[in-house]
């Protein structure tokens, strides 16, 4: 893959037009196939703290054709049950999620949820206030790992699974986080939402993640 300084390297080298467009076309593709974004804070959308500094933050990349996200959750204690029954659902726990659409009108949408056990839930919603289709399976491969007063989370999530065309311009969504006891919960989003109540599901909120 070429790097920035041996694109401009191999510009000032060729002084043929198509050797030119050679090196450019290597480069911009190096540039589609791995591309990642800075990590960033998430912040408090609903809950009782409002003071509160962000305990965690995530960052995306894009891999060949998949979707990164790796969350950094700092926390002094976890929420969460090791072993799930027939009932329990990520969600009801400390959990991050993601939120993916490869459609610029942000519909339909994936959901895609992970515990600090691994836990993991997906979800593809037609319309949030009409049509969800529970536990489907889109190939996401996913981990966590707890560390004292810490854990992380990735999901690898296929875009191509999830209908994408190849634009990295394309991939919107929001990534979240609840964390702590009912009915102390606090509620994180990535980017802001304007509403009064708990309520992740709000594609009008998305954004690009790449």
């Amino acid at each position: 893959n070429l790097r920035p300084k041996e694109f401009l390297s191999a510009c000032s080298e060729r002084s043929g037009g198509e050797e030119v467009k050679r090196a450019a076309a290597l480069f911009f593709v190096a540039m589609a196939v791995s591309l990642s974004v800075s990590s960033e804070p998430l912040s408090l959308a609903y809950g009782q703290e409002f003071s509160v500094v962000s305990p965690m933050d995530v960052q995306f990349s894009l891999e060949n054709d998949m979707l990164v996200a790796i969350f950094k959750v700092e926390a002094s204690k976890i929420n969460a049950k090791e072993f799930f029954g027939p009932k329990d659902f990520p969600f009801q726990h400390d959990v991050v999620e993601v939120f993916v659409s490869v459609s610029q009108t942000h519909l339909p949408y994936f959901e895609f949820e992970l515990s600090p056990f691994y836990q993991e839930f997906e979800l593809k919603i037609i319309d949030p206030k009409k049509q969800m289709i529970n536990d489907v399976h889109i190939g996401v491969t996913h981990s966590a790992e707890r560390v004292q007063g810490r854990w992380t989370a990735r999901l690898a999530i296929p875009l191509k699974n999830l209908g994408w065309n190849g634009d990295p311009k394309e991939v919107y969504g929001n990534a979240y986080a609840i964390l702590g006891v009912s009915p102390k919960r606090n509620y994180w989003s990535l980017f802001q939402l304007n509403e009064t109540k708990p309520n992740f599901h709000l594609p009008q909120y998305f954004k690009p993640l790449l």
